[in-house]
C-alpha cells in the first residue's frame, strides 16, 4: 500500500460504524473511501479524520467504494478561526463540488494547500479566495488566458472593454464603459498575474462569480450561508454541522 497526501473534503456517517469520506488527494484527485468511525477512541481514525489536516493516507479496492487502510497525521490540524475558518470550508466545497472523481492534479493541490496555510496565518482574505478561484478554474482547464481574445487571439489592451463567455473565454464587449458583464482589459491582465488591489477586487470578486456559476449550477453553496448567517462558533461545531 503506498501513502499519499491527502485532505479531507467532506465526511458523513455510513452505515452503522463506518465513515463515508471524500479525500482530496495528491496522487488521485477526489476519491471516496470508507473508513472505521471508531467513535469513543482517543486515537481513532475519526479524530485524525478531520478537514485542514494533512494526512498520510493508503487505500484498497477497484471500482465502486473504496476501503481505507491505514492514514496518519502528517502535521497538526492548522489553526483556522472566524471567517478563515469559514473560507476555508468555502475552498473545500468548491472542490468537493467540481472535482471530478479519481483524475489527479497535483498542482491544484499544492494551490489548495498553500490557500490554507495563507488563511491559517490570517491574511487578507479577499485577494487570496479570488487567486484560489482562477487558480482551480485554470486548473480543471475551465479557464484559459486571459490575456487574449478567445475568438481572434488578439492581444487584449489595457483600455478597452472585455466580457467573459461560460466555456468560451475572453471576447471583445460591445460596451464602452464597466457595465455587471464587461471588464477593463487592466484589470483582466492583473487577473491573468494574480494581481489584487483594492481598486480591481470588486471586480475579480464579479468576474469569478461569472466564471463560477456555470459549473456550480444554481445550488446554494452552504459555505457562502455562513459569511452572512452564522455567528463566529468552533471549527468541531461547524464541521459537525456540515455533515
Amino acid at each position: 500500500m503506498d501513502l499519499q497526501n491527502a485532505f479531507v473534503l467532506h465526511r458523513r456517517p455510513f452505515k452503522e460504524s463506518s465513515l463515508l469520506i471524500d479525500f482530496f488527494t495528491i496522487n488521485d484527485g477526489k476519491i471516496s473511501l470508507v473508513g472505521r468511525a471508531g467513535r469513543g477512541r482517543k486515537n481513532s481514525q475519526s479524530a485524525i479524520l478531520q478537514p485542514f489536516t494533512l494526512l498520510n493516507i493508503a487505500y484498497a479496492g477497484k471500482g465502486g467504494l473504496k476501503s481505507m487502510r491505514q492514514v496518519e497525521a502528517v502535521s497538526n490540524s492548522l489553526p483556522l478561526s472566524g471567517r478563515h475558518l469559514y473560507a476555508s470550508f468555502y475552498l473545500n466545497e468548491l472542490l468537493y463540488r467540481l472535482l471530478a472523481s479519481e483524475q489527479a492534479n497535483p498542482e491544484l493541490f499544492s494551490h489548495y494547500q498553500n490557500a490554507l496555510l495563507a488563511l491559517a496565518k490570517q491574511q487578507p482574505l479577499e485577494p487570496l479566495l479570488r487567486e484560489f478561484e482562477f487558480n482551480l478554474m485554470q486548473c480543471l482547464g475551465y479557464i484559459g488566458t486571459l490575456s487574449y481574445c478567445a475568438d481572434t487571439m488578439d492581444a487584449v489592451f489595457p483600455d478597452r472593454m472585455y466580457k467573459y463567455v461560460p466555456h468560451v473565454g475572453i471576447v471583445p464587449s460591445i460596451y464602452k464603459v464597466a457595465v455587471d458583464s464587461s471588464f477593463l482589459g487592466k484589470d483582466l491582465l492583473a487577473f491573468e498575474q494574480r494581481q489584487f488591489n483594492q481598486e480591481n477586487l470588486a471586480a475579480a470578486k464579479r468576474f469569478c462569480r461569472q466564471m463560477l456559476l456555470p459549473y456550480l449550477g444554481n445550488k446554494p453553496l452552504k459555505s457562502r450561508e455562513l459569511f452572512i448567517n452564522k455567528p463566529l462558533i468552533k471549527r468541531r461545531e461547524l464541521f459537525i454541522n456540515k455533515q
